[in-house]
């Protein structure tokens, strides 16, 4: 600070879409310059698959990640599925690892460098796992569940492709999973619509499967 004192930047520059608003609010930046640069990534295919259940969720995962093109990143919600579904992929004979930010620093370093280095062909990992991964011929992206947001998701979804060859981001979803987003979001302070809603979700699951 005392430096920043004696010598005052003459210019201060904000890198990521998804934190621009909240930087400019913090620091009263009453006449910033806000520069948009086109976003379309045509080289990124994206679908969607409609699953009816999370058994089903579960096996097209395992299929999708050995069809697709590598290397490649599975976006979870939670460490503890990042973890599992890691597992799962090893079983079926796929070189994958976990990240998120329940990890310490040096096994989260140790996942990345393999990553980065080809050494690992899938990473499954929750949004930890974004800042600083600069990897330019990821093939696939598959989001297990939605994103917090639509900024994630697209944060995600750029994590393919950027060596701008063919690249494919694929989300898997079921209806289930927004009441899931909207519990997580809340931060533990569930309403009791809320929770009525996640209820109804899980019911009307449970009756699809019988």
């Amino acid at each position: 600070m005392e430096k920043l004192k004696a010598g005052p930047p003459s210019l201060f520059v904000v890198d990521e879409a998804h934190c621009i608003s909240e930087c400019t609010g913090r620091l009263g930046m009453r006449h910033a310059q806000v520069v948009v640069w086109g976003f379309d990534r045509p080289n990124i295919w994206l679908g969607v698959e409609a699953c009816p259940d999370e058994a089903t969720k579960h096996r097209v995962l395992l299929q999708r990640v050995k069809d697709e093109a590598k290397p490649g990143i599975v976006y979870v919600a939670t460490q503890a599925h990042a973890e599992e579904l890691a597992a799962d992929l090893i079983e079926e004979g796929v070189t994958a690892a976990f990240y998120h930010g329940g990890m310490n620093k040096a096994d989260r370093d140790r996942e990345q460098d393999a990553f980065m280095a080809d050494q690992v062909d899938v990473v499954v990992a929750t949004n930890a796992f974004g800042m600083g991964v600069d990897k330019p011929n990821v093939r696939t992206v598959i989001h297990y569940e939605v994103s917090e947001s639509v900024d994630a998701y697209y944060q995600g979804v750029g994590r393919a492709g950027r060596d701008g060859q063919p690249a494919r981001a694929i989300l898997l979803y079921r209806p289930e999973d927004l009441g899931m987003r909207r519990a997580m979001a809340a931060g533990g302070k569930l309403t009791e619509q809320q929770v009525k809603e996640v209820a109804e979700q899980w019911w009307a699951g449970v009756t699809r499967c019988r």
